[in-house]
Protein backbone atom coordinates (compact mmCIF):
# COMPACT_ATOMS: atom_id res chain seq x y z
CA UNK A 1 0.00 0.00 0.00
CA UNK A 2 1.57 3.62 -0.58
CA UNK A 3 0.13 6.94 -0.16
CA UNK A 4 -1.98 9.00 -2.36
CA UNK A 5 0.29 11.71 -3.14
CA UNK A 6 0.32 14.64 -5.93
CA UNK A 7 2.72 15.65 -8.06
CA UNK A 8 3.55 18.95 -5.71
CA UNK A 9 3.95 16.42 -2.79
CA UNK A 10 6.39 14.52 -4.61
CA UNK A 11 8.24 17.32 -5.77
CA UNK A 12 8.36 18.61 -1.76
CA UNK A 13 9.36 15.20 -0.83
CA UNK A 14 12.58 15.41 -3.48
CA UNK A 15 13.05 18.72 -2.66
CA UNK A 16 13.61 17.80 0.99
CA UNK A 17 15.82 14.58 0.26
CA UNK A 18 18.32 16.89 -1.76
CA UNK A 19 18.35 19.43 0.97
CA UNK A 20 19.02 16.55 3.65
CA UNK A 21 21.78 14.93 1.29
CA UNK A 22 23.49 17.96 0.37
CA UNK A 23 23.66 19.39 4.18
CA UNK A 24 23.57 15.96 6.73
CA UNK A 25 26.46 13.88 6.61
CA UNK A 26 25.52 9.78 7.62
CA UNK A 27 26.29 10.10 11.07
CA UNK A 28 23.75 13.48 11.76
CA UNK A 29 21.00 11.65 9.96
CA UNK A 30 20.73 9.40 12.90
CA UNK A 31 20.40 12.59 15.53
CA UNK A 32 17.31 14.01 13.96
CA UNK A 33 13.97 13.58 16.06
CA UNK A 34 10.96 13.25 13.58
CA UNK A 35 7.48 14.39 14.75
CA UNK A 36 4.38 12.30 12.99
CA UNK A 37 1.30 10.87 14.69
CA UNK A 38 0.34 7.42 15.71
CA UNK A 39 -2.94 5.60 14.32
CA UNK A 40 -3.71 2.88 16.58
CA UNK A 41 -5.77 -0.28 15.39
CA UNK A 42 -9.04 -1.28 17.93
CA UNK A 43 -8.96 -4.53 15.31
CA UNK A 44 -6.36 -6.19 13.99
CA UNK A 45 -6.24 -7.25 10.81
CA UNK A 46 -7.24 -10.87 10.27
CA UNK A 47 -4.99 -12.84 8.00
CA UNK A 48 -6.79 -16.47 7.60
CA UNK A 49 -3.76 -18.04 6.11
CA UNK A 50 -1.93 -17.35 9.70
CA UNK A 51 -4.30 -19.72 12.01
CA UNK A 52 -4.78 -23.02 11.86
CA UNK A 53 -7.10 -25.21 13.06
CA UNK A 54 -7.31 -29.04 13.40
CA UNK A 55 -10.57 -30.46 12.85
CA UNK A 56 -12.15 -33.26 11.09
CA UNK A 57 -14.98 -31.46 9.37
CA UNK A 58 -15.73 -27.51 9.05
CA UNK A 59 -18.50 -27.48 11.33
CA UNK A 60 -16.03 -28.84 14.20
CA UNK A 61 -13.38 -26.43 13.11
CA UNK A 62 -16.20 -23.83 13.58
CA UNK A 63 -16.78 -24.83 17.08
CA UNK A 64 -12.75 -24.58 17.72
CA UNK A 65 -12.64 -21.28 16.27
CA UNK A 66 -12.29 -21.64 13.35
CA UNK A 67 -14.82 -18.91 12.56
CA UNK A 68 -13.90 -15.69 12.58
CA UNK A 69 -16.06 -12.13 12.62
CA UNK A 70 -14.11 -8.93 11.71
CA UNK A 71 -15.01 -5.70 10.71
CA UNK A 72 -14.22 -5.11 6.46
CA UNK A 73 -11.32 -2.79 7.62
CA UNK A 74 -10.10 -2.30 11.34
CA UNK A 75 -11.52 0.38 13.29
CA UNK A 76 -8.64 3.30 14.19
CA UNK A 77 -8.42 5.81 17.14
CA UNK A 78 -5.97 8.45 17.18
CA UNK A 79 -5.70 11.25 19.76
CA UNK A 80 -7.72 14.36 18.76
CA UNK A 81 -6.47 17.14 16.69
CA UNK A 82 -4.48 19.41 18.28
CA UNK A 83 -4.25 22.91 18.01
CA UNK A 84 -0.99 25.48 18.07
CA UNK A 85 -1.10 25.82 21.92
CA UNK A 86 -1.19 22.44 22.82
CA UNK A 87 1.24 21.27 20.62
CA UNK A 88 3.44 24.31 22.43
CA UNK A 89 2.71 23.33 25.64
CA UNK A 90 2.48 19.42 25.12
CA UNK A 91 4.22 17.81 22.79
CA UNK A 92 7.46 20.60 22.31
CA UNK A 93 8.81 20.17 25.90
CA UNK A 94 8.77 16.54 25.47
CA UNK A 95 10.55 16.24 22.37
CA UNK A 96 12.73 18.99 23.99
CA UNK A 97 13.29 16.31 26.62
CA UNK A 98 13.63 13.05 24.77
CA UNK A 99 16.14 14.61 22.02
CA UNK A 100 17.97 16.17 24.83
CA UNK A 101 18.12 12.54 26.53
CA UNK A 102 18.65 10.60 23.42
CA UNK A 103 21.13 12.55 21.79
CA UNK A 104 22.51 14.84 24.01
CA UNK A 105 22.73 18.83 22.76
CA UNK A 106 23.58 18.49 18.82
CA UNK A 107 20.33 17.39 17.39
CA UNK A 108 17.47 18.41 14.90
CA UNK A 109 13.73 18.29 15.49
CA UNK A 110 12.05 17.64 12.06
CA UNK A 111 8.36 18.46 12.11
CA UNK A 112 5.56 17.79 9.21
CA UNK A 113 3.62 20.62 7.38
CA UNK A 114 0.50 20.31 10.13
CA UNK A 115 -0.57 23.49 11.25
CA UNK A 116 1.14 23.77 14.71
CA UNK A 117 3.93 22.70 13.33
CA UNK A 118 4.04 25.48 11.34
CA UNK A 119 2.11 27.70 13.81
CA UNK A 120 4.92 31.25 14.18
CA UNK A 121 5.05 29.92 18.02
CA UNK A 122 5.98 26.96 17.53
CA UNK A 123 8.55 28.19 14.94
CA UNK A 124 10.16 30.37 17.38
CA UNK A 125 9.90 27.92 19.97
CA UNK A 126 12.12 25.26 18.21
Amino acid sequence: MEPLLTDTHKDKRKKFSNWLHNNFRKEDTMRILFSDEKMFNIDEMYKAQNDRVWAANRAQADERGGKKQRHKFPTKVMKGTIDHAQYFKEVLPVALRYGNKVFGDNWTYHQDGARPHTHQLSQKWC
